[in-house]
């Protein structure tokens, strides 16, 4: 119950169903601050099941580096009400293009960031005018 910091780091069988049995009702994730799941072969499903866990409202730090993300993957987890308090975000190496970037700019935690690493990925001097 007093877990807050978290570190799965390098776990690739992780993927999606790890995400969302971690992130299932039956855990309780309210006091977990620092949440990195870089490399854990997490996708869509994986980043929407994040999206929606409400037990990870006091999520300060995000880690989800070196996975692959389409941009739905990226909208869902910008439209979250449940991680709008994250102010330290890593998303080097995930792939994400102009789109993803857009998502990034208009999600809830935006105005909270104060930390972004989007390192590693292919966007473009669209995205680049988005930030």
């Amino acid at each position: 119950d007093g877990l807050a910091e978290l570190d799965l780091t390098e776990n690739y069988g992780i993927g999606n169903g790890g995400v969302r049995e971690l992130t299932g009702g039956s855990n309780d994730l309210r006091a977990l601050t620092t949440f990195r799941l870089a490399h854990c072969g997490v996708a869509e499903v994986g980043m929407t099941a994040l999206a929606r866990c409400e037990h990870l409202s006091g999520l300060r730090l995000l880690d989800l580096s070196r996975n692959r993300f389409i941009p739905a993957a990226v909208r869902s987890l910008a439209g979250s009400p449940h991680l709008a308090g994250l102010r330290s975000l890593n998303l080097s190496d995930c792939r994400l293009g102009d789109a993803a970037v857009r998502h990034l700019t208009k999600a809830t935690f935006w105005p909270n960031l104060v930390e972004l690493d989007l390192r590693g990925n292919h966007f473009s001097e669209v995205g680049a005018g988005h930030l």
